[in-house]
């Protein structure tokens, strides 16, 4: 269950600002209201036992009455305390001020709406600082549990492609090309050292992720040879573009993993990355299977990736995925 009850904060300057200004305005208040009929000695009598009394209501009604009333929505209960209060608390002002003017319940009546004011501007200026903070601890909440999401998303990430990577290499292997089984394992290499730093990090610079994705295509281009025909397409100045890593490798993957590389290619491998004057464009084009040849797939990376652009751009992205009968095409775009 819920607790409405509020711990007891640290006075900050922000708080202690706030409380200063409310009883600066209440002063000037009643000064404006008292100085054409009272002295300044009459004045400061006033004064020396209204504000005690009135600290008593209102700090009564702030920290116990709304934290336990008001707070959890106990409206009826809310309303009937602090009615009881404020006609006593009157009863009490009236019999010990100093009020020079007025007899009977003409006073003890003018007092009522007076204390009904004070205690509603204090009441407005709890429930707008509370309710800030609710929103805050709301945003810090959501934006923990994303970041957590991310994380599990970036894990997942990382062990399917490796475990893809490992078996081209494995492939060449098989072969007894010891060279181009060499020079498999550095790329291996270096794909793993970036995966161990990027994968600690929220942001990455794009150039870094182009630059992955040119040493993953390397090592595609060694396990297909001449069955891969390849165009791959970087326009444009993207020194200053962060984004979260891993965001293009799934769908560069995918081509690998459901693409038809026949002994003699039909069409190409098309990859784009272009810097817009809004953002950043993807592009993704590879041959196709026939349904016949289809392998069984969970598309638990394609999943991964749109569930990442929910996350990190809710409605800064549009992406796109067209299966045609012979060509399978991915376009994404970012706005930064």
């Amino acid at each position: 269950m819920e607790s409405h009850i509020q711990q007891a904060k640290p006075w900050t300057r922000e708080r202690v600002f706030l409380h200063l200004a409310f009883w600066l305005f209440l002063l000037l208040n009643i000064v404006n209201s008292l100085r054409t009929e009272y002295s300044p000695m009459e004045m400061l009598h006033f004064l020396l036992i209204f504000f005690p009394v009135n600290a008593v209501l209102i700090y009564f009604n702030n920290f116990v009455l709304v934290p336990r009333l008001l707070f959890p929505k106990k409206y009826l209960l809310y309303s009937l305390v602090i009615s009881v209060l404020i006609v006593g608390f009157a009863y009490l002002e009236f019999h010990i001020l100093p009020i020079k003017q007025g007899q009977g319940t003409d006073d003890f009546l003018f007092i009522i709406p007076n204390l009904m004011g004070f205690v509603m501007i204090a009441t407005g200026l709890k429930y707008t600082r509370w309710s800030i903070q609710q929103s805050r601890a709301i945003e810090q909440l959501e934006r923990k549990q994303q970041l957590t999401e991310l994380a599990r998303l970036k894990a997942q990430v990382n062990p399917h492609f490796l475990f893809n990577t490992l078996n081209h290499t494995y492939a060449l292997s098989i072969k007894e090309d010891a060279h181009d089984t060499g020079e498999s394992i550095l790329r291996l290499s270096s794909l793993m050292k970036y995966m161990l730093v990027a994968s600690k990090q929220q942001f990455v610079p794009l150039e870094s992720e182009i630059n992955y994705i040119r040493q993953y295509l390397d090592l595609e281009q060694s396990r297909l040879r001449e069955r891969l025909c390849l165009e791959l397409d970087i326009k444009g100045d993207f020194s200053d573009v962060f984004l979260p890593p891993f965001l293009f490798i799934p769908f560069v993957e995918n081509i690998f993993k459901h693409g038809y590389f026949p002994a003699k290619p039909r069409q190409a491998v098309i990859i784009k990355i272009h810097r817009t004057e809004t953002g950043v464009e993807f592009h993704a084009q590879n041959p196709k299977r026939q349904e016949a040849q289809q392998k069984e797939s969970t598309n638990i990376g394609i999943k991964n990736v749109q569930e990442r652009l929910r996350i990190d751009f809710p409605k800064q992205h549009h992406l796109h995925i067209e299966a045609r009968e012979a060509t399978y095409i991915v376009d994404l775009r970012l706005d930064l």
